[in-house]
């Protein structure tokens, strides 16, 4: 994929005033727009404050980054530092960056833009919409200063976002006016993406196909044979939380160590943190440690 000189010029500018303080800095800032960060505060939001719009949120981040992956696959344009006499552009290591797949767009810069795009509509909160700015703002300098992106990834990534946001927000709207159930577009978005399996091999794809699928098939599950409450006291709202992400964490690092490292297997991995903690998780606990609040 051709890049533009005035790209060059902004990660070499990036480079020149890079030490040691911002590259830590930068390190933690893009971590705002990493995949545990959304996937906790998507999780704050179903367990903890307000499931529909948590489910909302859920939804547009997933597909979201599911079109990144295709798009990824589909552009395979190389990143930064991995053009011949430009390895100096990376800071950090390339896992402590979570630079995975190719450049274009930027999935940090996508991904964050959906759900800082979505929770002040959701949310009308003027305190809430100044910092979604700024976080959109600075995960996508993250991204360039760091030497991962190209200006092109992370502004394509932001405008992407945003867009995905606003549409699938309207089709909320339209669904409500029609009195009809969002989860035939959760279940119609999961098929129609099933060709891109075959055409678009990216790992990220895969990845986030699979947690795509585990979330239409939680729900489904959910709202069949549990239907719980946020309207439950506040230490059980934490213990909810803290027992979710303990699940995500322990079934991405566990199946990762039994499982191979192919695409399909990425699938199936990602497909089990959403399915258990959406579909699996309430149900368990709807019996035991929440009867009352479930």
């Amino acid at each position: 994929m051709y890049r533009f000189a005035w790209e060059w010029g902004i990660l070499e500018g990036f480079h020149q005033i890079s030490n040691d303080v911002l590259t830590k800095l930068f390190l933690v800032l893009t971590q705002f727009g990493g995949e545990m960060f959304l996937i906790a505060v998507i999780g704050l939001f179903y367990f903890c404050l307000n499931k529909e719009k948590g489910e909302k949120l859920g939804f547009i981040v997933l597909f979201s980054g599911a079109f990144n992956g295709v798009l990824k696959g589909l552009v395979k344009a190389k990143r930064p530092y991995e053009y011949v006499g430009k390895e100096h552009l990376i800071k950090g290591s390339v896992g402590s960056t979570s630079a995975t797949g190719s450049s274009f767009p930027s999935g940090h810069s996508q991904n964050s833009a959906s759900l800082y795009s979505t929770l002040p509509p959701l949310e009308k909160k003027k305190w809430l919409t100044i910092i979604c700015i700024v976080l959109m703002i600075i995960v996508p300098l993250s991204r360039l200063y760091l030497g991962v992106h190209f200006p092109g990834d992370v502004v394509a990534g932001v405008i992407l976002g945003v867009l995905t946001s606003l549409l699938i927000l309207y089709l909320y709207d339209l669904l409500a006016l029609k009195n009809k159930s969002p989860f035939w577009m959760y279940l119609s978005a999961s098929l129609v993406l099933i060709p891109f399996l075959f055409f678009s091999p990216h790992a990220d794809f895969f990845k986030v196909y699979g947690l795509l699928l585990g979330f239409t098939c939680g729900l489904a599950v959910e709202k069949r044979f549990v239907g719980f409450s946020t309207a439950v006291p506040l230490w059980q709202k934490f213990l909810r939380m803290l027992l979710a992400l303990g699940i995500v964490l322990g079934v991405k690092e566990g199946l990762k160590l039994i499982f191979p490292d192919k695409l399909i297997f990425h699938l199936i991995r990602y497909f089990f943190i959403t399915f258990l903690v959406i579909g699996v998780y309430p149900l368990v606990l709807k019996n035991k440690f929440f009867s009352r609040g479930l």
